[in-house]
């Protein structure tokens, strides 16, 4: 058998939670070299999400289950929000996605933001913050120039492609656009509260 990290690898069952009160006598020599045992919890769901209570209070899903839209012409668009709590962290996918009809499709965030957030998109559709089934106005701050001193932005109601973009007010869906008259494959990321 070798020696060191990963030399001994042990694998719990899904749902399995690992107590680390029994395992105090255990981590004695972690325990001198400066890091704490609170004696919390690791469990998992079994699904890919796993909890940290009294060390981490965020929720990582590393396998969140996809909110799914369809596009009215072509491809999906697919949402996987990854960290859910107080800050939050969302992928939103385009599959060859177009809208070519005049009403704009959402998609619904799972958990929605409560205050702010920050989106970076590829090469996207128009991207437009909802809240309570309504579009945001002028919630939009898209980053139209970097400099050494400050930047510049644009006060608009919908992140363009390619960009970077801060959201102003708490949103809880996306409108993916309309009138599209091609196709998008890319992504884009929000993450804020």
């Amino acid at each position: 058998m070798g020696t060191g990290i990963g030399a001994s690898i042990t694998t719990f069952s899904p749902g399995t939670t690992i107590s680390s009160s029994s395992m105090n006598s255990s981590l004695s020599a972690i325990n001198s070299s400066g890091i704490s045992n609170d004696s919390g919890s690791i469990s998992t769901s079994g699904s890919g999400t796993m909890t940290l209570p009294g060390l981490i209070t965020q929720v990582l899903n590393s396998n969140p289950p996809a909110v799914t839209v369809s596009g009215t012409t072509a491809g999906t668009a697919q949402l996987y929000e990854i960290f859910q709590g107080t800050f939050k962290m969302v992928l939103l996918v385009m599959n060859g996605y177009q809208n070519a009809s005049g009403t704009e499709q959402t998609i619904a965030l799972p958990t929605p933001f409560t205050a702010k957030g920050f989106c970076l998109s590829g090469n996207m559709k128009v991207l437009t913050p909802y809240a309570s089934g309504s579009p945001l106005t002028n919630c939009v701050r898209q980053i139209t120039g970097l400099a050494a001193g400050g930047g510049s932005t644009t006060i608009q109601s919908s992140i363009t492609s390619e960009g970077l973009a801060s959201i102003t007010a708490a949103f809880s869906a996306i409108g993916l656009g309309s009138g599209q008259a091609s196709t998008a494959t890319d992504i884009a990321l929000f993450f804020g509260t």
